[in-house]
């Protein structure tokens, strides 16, 4: 049976907060490559246009 002001203790304080800041740094690492894959795309998309057009010439 829990007391009713029972305080919860430090260690899930932290457990909790430490649990959030992975979750964030996981969400702003996914952001990063999701940004970095679109650059990726965008640079061989001109590369490929690039060589079609050489190949026409």
């Amino acid at each position: 049976m829990k007391k009713i002001n029972e305080v919860p203790s430090i260690n899930k304080i932290y457990d909790k907060e430490t649990e959030i800041k992975k979750q964030r740094e996981i969400e702003r690492k996914k952001k990063i490559k999701e940004e970095l894959d679109k650059q990726l795309l965008k640079i061989i998309q001109k590369d490929i246009e690039q060589k079609r057009r050489k190949s026409i010439l």
